[in-house]
């Protein structure tokens, strides 16, 4: 379930967050610019000084909404839309308006902005006919950026110098990623991560119920991607066989404190595919692997009980888990890492079903793929 509640307040409210975010004012950031830049900023005084007015007008912008984001009925976030006066001026363009997100900053890097931002969008879009939004930030406010960026945000061209360095105004469409499917493209996996999994054919029972529950998950939790969604989150698994197809690679897990497959949490990365990978090589040094496939090799709701990790309990949650199948080369030199496991080593595929010792893995995860190896 969503972690946030959203509700209408006025702008007033929003004063306590801005007071206390830590994002870099415009004054500062200009002072630590160098003097080089600042002199060729100074050159377009008439530059400067229309993007100044545009900032002082700022102060009499029409809202057209300004949204709070109430976590246990702490208000820690909001997000303003502005139509006329705001810094973009976005009063002659049809079914636009300027959005801004700030986030209280011992809530930062949690996942929230992105939560917030996609429920806002999504309420603008539905009650107002908004179909995008101008972003205008600081440079140097590198977490609004990142997020924007994240939102599949498209950075406009500058109309000079001044603005070049003082501003970047992106364009944010309302189909957003987490909000009824909307696109976001990384590297490698590219097809949106939801339609991946809606477009993935089930080949079991297990997998058909499973799949169901995780496009219901996806759908209702913008931050199915974060760990921080106590509920459950997306994870992702390597099934790495050799190149004969008659072994498999796995690490002795010392929270599950059996044998087991390779794997680890989105953390907020929509591309799968990296991350599967990326785990591969940190836990077992393997460093010949290649990904069979971009596409999905099985699909798994699993259950994690509670427990201690780093002197912090965790308690029982779900793992929207995603499996990719890869080879790797036997000759690869192994090793340990630390944190997450205290063994490496390479089974045929009838010694890892008896390696194990956790029998429903065995039943129902690793006998489905060995047989699909």
């Amino acid at each position: 379930m969503k972690r946030l509640e959203i509700r209408e307040i006025g702008p007033e409210k929003i004063i306590n967050i801005s007071n206390r975010n830590t994002t870099v004012r415009m004054d500062e950031y200009l002072m630590s610019l160098p003097k080089e830049v600042i002199g060729k900023i100074m050159m377009d005084r008439g530059a400067v000084m229309e993007l100044m007015g545009r900032l002082k007008a700022t102060l009499n912008a029409e809202y057209i909404g300004v949204y709070g984001g109430f976590l246990n009925e702490e208000l820690i976030s909001y997000v303003s839309l502005t139509g006329k006066g705001s810094v973009s001026d976005v009063s002659d363009e049809a079914g636009m308006a300027e959005i801004h997100i700030e986030v209280l900053p011992e809530y930062h890097g949690q996942g929230f902005g992105y939560e917030m931002l996609g429920q806002v969008v999504r309420l603008a879009r539905d009650e107002f006919g908004i179909e995008a939004f101008k972003y205008v930030v600081n440079p140097a406010n590198k977490a609004s950026v990142a997020l924007v960026e994240k939102l599949g945000g498209v950075l406009q061209e500058p109309k000079s110098y001044a603005e070049e360095m003082l501003l970047k105004t992106y364009v944010l469409s309302a189909e957003v990623p987490g909000v009824n499917g909307g696109k976001m493209e990384r590297g490698r996996c590219e097809m949106n991560l939801f339609e991946k999994v809606k477009g993935y054919v089930p080949l079991n029972e297990q997998e058909a119920f499973d799949q169901k529950q995780m496009l219901q998950f996806m759908q209702n939790n913008l931050d199915h991607l974060y760990r921080e969604n106590l509920t459950g989150h997306m994870t992702t698994s390597i099934w790495t066989v050799n190149k004969e197809r008659t072994k498999t690679l796995m690490v002795y897990h010392k929270l599950y404190d059996s044998w087991s497959w390779i794997g680890g949490h989105a953390d907020g990365e929509e591309n799968l595919c990296k991350v599967a990978m990326r785990e591969l090589q940190e836990e077992t040094g393997v460093t010949s692997a290649r990904l069979v496939s971009e596409e999905i090799f099985s699909l798994e709701t699993l259950t994690v009980d509670g427990h201690v990790k780093k002197g912090v309990w965790v308690p029982s949650h779900l793992h929207f888990n995603l499996t990719f199948l890869a080879e790797a080369d036997e000759g690869d030199k192994l090793r340990i890492a630390e944190e997450e496991n205290s063994g490496v080593k390479w089974f045929s595929f009838e010694d890892a079903l008896k390696a194990s010792t956790e029998p429903w893995f065995v039943e129902h995860i690793y006998k489905k793929l060995i047989e699909r190896s």
